[in-house]
């Protein structure tokens, strides 16, 4: 074994870092068997169905694409629910319909044959 000079300074150094290591206790097998368990074994099994902290990332675009297909579904049974009566806008219609056949009548396009054939066409 070859012997290395040290400075004074880091021989001091040396013996320091010996004598530190030399205080630590060497633990046997059996004293680190008996230290405390691990914590995965110490946690307490959970309910995974109820963990939302455990959502992991491929699964986050499923749920957004669900909860967005719930509000669209909500939004729309809520248009049909509540959806405008217009009695009022359905009689202007109704009378357009009516002065548009009376133009067409008059103008010699259609007959009132064809009006009635294709009344009887739509029912």
């Amino acid at each position: 074994m070859t012997h290395i000079e040290l400075s004074p300074s880091a021989r001091a150094h040396a013996v320091a870092v010996r004598s530190r290591v030399d205080r630590v206790p060497r633990r046997s097998r059996a004293s680190r068997a008996r230290r405390a368990p691990r914590r995965d074994a110490a946690r307490a099994p959970t309910d995974r169905s109820t963990d939302l902290a455990r959502v992991s990332s491929s699964q986050a675009p499923a749920y957004v694409i669900a909860a967005f297909a719930l509000c669209s579904l909500a939004v729309i049974a809520r248009s049909v629910v509540f959806f405008p009566s217009c009695a009022a806008e359905a009689a202007a219609l109704a009378r357009d319909v009516s002065r548009a056949r009376a133009d067409l009548l008059a103008a010699g396009v259609l007959t009132a044959e064809d009006f009635d054939r294709a009344d009887d066409a739509s029912d």
